[in-house]
């Protein structure tokens, strides 16, 4: 149970991640 909510919690703060810097792409 809880290796499942830590995957679930990186992959969040990967998509997170990933969505600030497609802003950063698009913004700069």
């Amino acid at each position: 149970m809880w290796l499942e909510i830590k995957v679930r919690r990186l992959t969040s703060a990967f998509s997170l991640a990933e969505l600030s810097d497609v802003t950063n792409v698009l913004l700069y």
